[in-house]
């Protein structure tokens, strides 16, 4: 795909409070957002795959990539961000799919 992935300001601001910064697809080289921790030791990809879902995959210090999840919209790669804060600010414990 030649288009790129764009990020709303509700994951933006998530990205923020997290503590990740955000490139956005614009301005990477292969359209994907990225968010990615202070250092770039940890960063989180969204970008999509071939049946037009979108992908989330993850890699520390870059290397290889982790599938994390597919979706149809962006609204639930965006409820996925946000639910996973949600759970870990009330001690809540991970789902595992």
């Amino acid at each position: 795909m030649n288009a790129h992935i764009e990020i709303s300001a509700r994951l933006t601001e998530w990205g923020n409070i997290a503590g990740y910064t955000l490139t956005p697809g614009s301005r990477s080289e292969d359209g994907r957002a990225i968010f990615w921790a202070s250092l770039g030791e940890i960063r989180l990809f969204i970008g999509w795959n071939d049946r037009g879902w979108f992908v989330v995959t993850d890699s520390d210090r870059m290397g290889p990539e982790h599938f994390i999840l597919a979706a149809p919209s962006m609204d639930t790669i965006e409820k996925y961000f946000l639910a996973d804060s949600v759970r870990l600010l009330d001690g809540s414990v991970n789902c595992r799919v």
